[in-house]
């Protein structure tokens, strides 16, 4: 499997631009457009932040590889803006960049809605029938659009990087239809080489936000990485068919009233070894699928579904149990509903019949791994305009059922859109194309347990809302990485690693913590004579690892390491350390 520090330095933007010349384009109408005409492949457009660029068509690029790189905002001050385009014929593009080759993009703020506030469909199209590689970071798109944001038809093993971006209102209000937001199509076979999502906000989004493709593919190297994201208000589903992929994280993502709309029973989710999920969670899985490549099975495949959270309103919940219990269709008073179900993110082995439930956690799947889930927890948002989006979002969620799980006839039904608009909307409603107000959107929450509640103990979800926490992760990234790609369940106690000195000792140690008893830190100094992999990891008194404070490549020489024990309860705990071929544990003492 593909080692993930690999994947952290091919997402530093700087190791990915290809060309070395920077173009400074003009702001304005159709600049971009001819700057790429003329320019192609052989330098990095360069747009100012806080100017705009409007689109005078769509911008391709057949043959090399487009770099778009805004300046860096200041305080308060939005991005560049890249606007879509008004055919002639008055509609709006259909896409507003066509992809046949690279694409890496870095802070600009894409508006997929024209001045007269018509919005667009999609925005990037990817029609090479070749992989590519496309990395986004730090980009707010605001509308999305009512297509796709990104869609590779007939593209083959596409690599996907977005970190650290910010995506708003997608799909329709209409009902419950409309697009998945990253969306693979092309021939049966095909999949994602990389999906990599991480630091992220998407905020009003539509029926889905991705999928695998049609089939496993070939290489077994595959995988996706869905970490510390941020999601807000989403009709269905998280990424369908995850049981395509030969390796999937999903880890510390908060969602709250991600899947408003159920599915019904009779719709028979059949999966390919042919067993009807009647109730399927969204982390999706088969018993099957991923034995027809490469004798790829499950007894190799890693499945790391860990320090998530979930809340889904407890109101949306009723419409499909006592409201639905006590309704007929078209209120004719004799035919009973459609029995439906809220995809929750996985399913209690008992009492639905539930594959995923029966496959983490089991010696038949020994890599399938779930657990460190907060349910319902309400994240208590900083900005309470979401509780208010919340109240429309439920709303609408009732017609929507109404029309599309229930089939009532529409003369019966208020539209949905005309009964709640929950988009965000930072300007005004009817506001989709004339952006003023900086910023967006703010993610920030208050709720303590959630603050300390992902593997690294900093907060679940988007960690941008949170910047001196982003800073303590970003330190921190590669282990962390590795900690996670290693499925280790413990969390990982971020510590203040010192080398001390200059000096190479002669030989492996670990030495008494001090103090010892201590409550709540203690300080822990080990010595390593040769570079190599070094862990320091924890242990209870029953042998279970509780923390990892060392996993990491070390250069030779002497450290130290201060332990916070302060969510751990009295008792004697013991300490460990090896690389190579040399480890020694010692005991330690906590009293409070």
């Amino acid at each position: 499997m593909k080692k993930l520090t690999i994947i952290l330095v091919s997402l530093l933007f700087c190791s990915t631009i290809f060309a070395q010349t920077y173009f400074d384009v003009t702001p304005g109408y159709g600049t971009l457009n001819v700057a790429v005409t003329a320019h192609q492949g052989n330098v990095i457009y360069r747009l100012q932040a806080g100017q705009w660029y409007g689109l005078n068509g769509q911008i391709e690029n057949s043959g090399f590889t487009l770099q778009i790189i805004g300046t860096t905002p200041s305080v308060g001050q939005m991005p560049a803006e890249i606007q879509t385009a008004t055919n002639a014929d008055g509609t709006v593009l259909s896409n507003m960049f066509s992809v046949f080759g690279d694409v890496y993009m870095k802070d600009v703020f894409i508006v997929n809605a024209d001045a007269n506030n018509t919005l667009g469909q999609g925005v990037f199209s990817v029609g090479s029938a070749t992989s590519v590689r496309i990395v986004f970071d730090s980009l707010t798109v605001d509308p999305i659009g009512s297509n796709h944001f990104l869609v590779f038809s007939p593209t083959l093993r596409p690599k996907l990087y977005l970190t650290n971006s910010l995506l708003m209102r997608h799909g329709n209000l209409d009902g419950a239809n409309d697009f998945l937001l990253f969306d693979l199509e092309g021939p049966v076979g095909n999949g994602y080489d990389t999906l990599y999502l991480e630091n992220n906000t998407m905020l009003s989004t539509g029926v889905g936000i991705g999928n695998w493709g049609n089939a496993p593919g070939s290489d077994s190297d595959n995988f996706v990485w869905v970490n510390h994201n941020t999601f807000i208000f989403h009709k269905f589903t998280l990424l369908n068919q995850l049981y395509f992929p030969n390796s999937y994280f999903v880890t510390n993502n908060l969602f709250f009233d991600f899947n408003v709309l159920p599915y019904n029973v009779s719709w028979d989710a059949y999966t390919p070894d042919g067993f009807a999920d009647y109730y399927q969670s969204q982390i999706e899985e088969d018993t099957a699928a991923s034995d027809w490549v490469n004798g790829q099975v499950h007894s190799t495949r890693k499945a790391f579904a860990e320090y998530n959270s979930w809340y889904l309103d407890p109101r949306i919940t009723a419409y499909t149990t006592t409201w639905a219990s006590s309704h007929t269709k078209n209120n004719d008073g004799v035919t009973p509903l459609d029995s439906v179900f809220l995809i929750q993110f996985l399913y209690p082995k008992t009492p639905k019949l539930n594959r995923e439930s029966q496959m983490f956690n089991s010696s038949g799947f020994p890599y399938f791994k779930f657990g460190n889930f907060s349910d319902q927890a309400d994240p208590q948002w900083t900005d309470h305009k979401i509780y208010s989006i919340q109240d429309s979002i439920v709303n609408w969620a009732l017609p929507a059922m109404e029309l599309n799980n229930w089939g009532f006839s529409p003369s019966l039904v208020t539209p949905p859109a005309s009964s709640g608009n929950w988009w965000w909307c930072a300007d005004s409603v009817y506001n989709l194309g004339n952006p003023v107000v900086w910023p967006r959107f703010n993610g920030s929450y208050t709720n303590s347990t959630m603050l300390t509640a992902s593997t690294e103990g900093l907060p679940l979800g988007d960690l941008n809302w949170f910047p001196n926490k982003k800073a303590i992760w970003n330190a921190h990234q590669s282990a962390l990485m590795q900690h996670i790609e290693n499925e280790d369940t413990t969390q990982y106690i971020i510590t203040g690693i010192r080398q001390e000195n200059n000096q190479i000792p002669n030989a492996f140690s670990l030495s008494q913590n001090y103090p010892n008893p201590f409550n709540p830190s203690t300080i822990i100094k080990y010595s390593v004579p040769i570079s190599g992999v070094v862990t320091l990891k924890v242990y209870n008194s029953l042998g279970q690892e509780i923390a990892t404070l060392v996993n990491q490549e070390q250069n030779a020489g002497n450290y130290n390491i201060t332990f916070d024990a302060s969510k751990l309860a009295s008792g004697v705990y013991m300490y460990r350390i090896q690389s190579g071929d040399f480890s020694l544990t010692k005991k330690m003492t906590l009293l409070k």
